[in-house]
């Protein structure tokens, strides 16, 4: 089978990520051929993939608004389909949903063409927030109904699209990501830049991996790691990630006094090592489409501690394999969970243990890839 994904990037990212994943797995099965068509980034991906024998092509668009560019790519983009003649035409995120959309419209090609949804938010609500007056759901059903089938990668984006949006349930799957153990270990063995931290004896350290926008209440992390700070000063937040609320952040930290208590780590290729110094990791967001961080800190064997809503509480049952804080938990509330945590062995070692098996039994690369191609071949 001859298969082209086509996405915004091929960074270290989610969606991108889970591509990645998806895309080599692909490749190993008999009889297939994988593509990978891209329009921007820095290229991580490209030379692993290169390795497993993806075709790998990349046709700019540096801004989502530039109609040069969009038409240019789109020429482009036919064209490539058109002589390559793939089988299934599988798109990621919303620019290449459109771009694919399009193609499959005005040119009338015979490709099947599947969609995955990795967020729970229309097509212009992205992180800055759900329920916006111009979402894009005139295009999110045109999508919708062009597409051979859509995937969701959890209940939660399944059932936010289709709150809008009439679907024949023999056209949509759920399908979770699948994280590779192995392969996540092997990434801290490799050549990549390690971000050094020293650690004390006794120095316990809170990790949060997350874009610096309202979408993932970084505010509301700070004042509880500033509340857990009053009884427990021998304490790090390291924050890795930055946005347009960032210079904000910084200033709520210098109001709160702990500005010397945070690590700030705008942006990194690797933190595998940030996971192993790690004693607990807080995903503290309004809503996500499932949460890539969440799974590789349960490989890592890292309590979590995320948000009792959206696609969070599908990945973390409350006090099993991680603790859920209600939607406007306190700043007292978040710190008594953290030395909960920290200071009972007992919950800590089980929360790490049913965290292994959450993700042998839901997030396993080998149930993504079954899944999908049973998708593929049925349509």
């Amino acid at each position: 089978m001859k298969i082209l994904h086509v996405i915004t990037s091929i960074n270290n990212g989610g969606a991108e990520n889970h591509l990645a994943e998806l895309a080599s797995l692909q490749s190993k099965q008999k009889n297939n051929e994988v593509h990978i068509v891209y329009l921007r980034g820095d290229n991580y991906w490209a030379k692993i993939l290169k390795k497993d024998k993806i075709f790998i092509k990349k046709f700019s668009i540096k801004k989502n608004y530039n109609l040069i560019e969009i038409l240019s790519t789109t020429i482009h983009l036919f064209n490539y389909i058109k002589k390559i003649k793939p089988e299934i035409v599988h798109a990621h995120l919303s620019l290449c949903e459109i771009l694919v959309t399009f193609i499959k419209i005005i040119f009338r090609l015979k490709f099947k063409m599947i969609v995955s949804k990795h967020l729970d938010s229309f097509l212009f609500e992205g992180s800055s927030g759900q329920n916006r007056y111009l979402s894009g759901l005139f295009f999110e059903k045109i999508i919708f109904k062009t597409s051979n089938h859509i995937i969701f990668i959890s209940k939660n984006v399944q059932s936010y699209f289709l709150s809008k949006i009439n679907v024949p349930l023999k056209k949509i799957s759920v399908i979770y990501y699948g994280i590779d153990k192995k392969k996540f270990f092997d990434l801290k063995k490799s050549k990549n830049a390690k971000i050094k931290i020293k650690k004390n004896i006794n120095e316990k350290f809170i990790l949060s991996i997350a874009r610096h926008t309202p979408q993932k209440k970084i505010d509301s992390l700070i004042k509880g790691f500033a509340e857990y700070l009053k009884s427990n000063k021998n304490s790090k937040l390291i924050l890795v990630g930055s946005g347009n609320e960032t210079k904000n952040l910084k200033l709520l930290a210098v109001k709160l006094k702990i500005e010397s208590k945070i690590y700030w780590i705008s942006y990194s290729n690797y933190v595998g090592n940030l996971f192993e110094i790690a004693d607990v990791f807080c995903l503290t967001s309004k809503y996500e489409g499932l949460g890539l961080v969440l799974l590789e800190s349960l490989v890592s064997k890292v309590p979590v501690v995320t948000m009792n809503s959206s696609a969070m509480k599908e990945v973390i049952k409350n006090n099993f394999s991680g603790v859920l804080l209600p939607k406007n938990f306190s700043s007292k509330f978040f710190s008594r969970i953290i030395i909960k945590i920290l200071k009972n062995k007992k919950f800590r070692h089980g929360l790490i243990k049913n965290g292994e098996i959450t993700l042998n039994k839901k997030f396993s690369t080998k149930k993504m890839l079954k899944l999908t191609s049973e998708v593929y071949e049925k349509i």
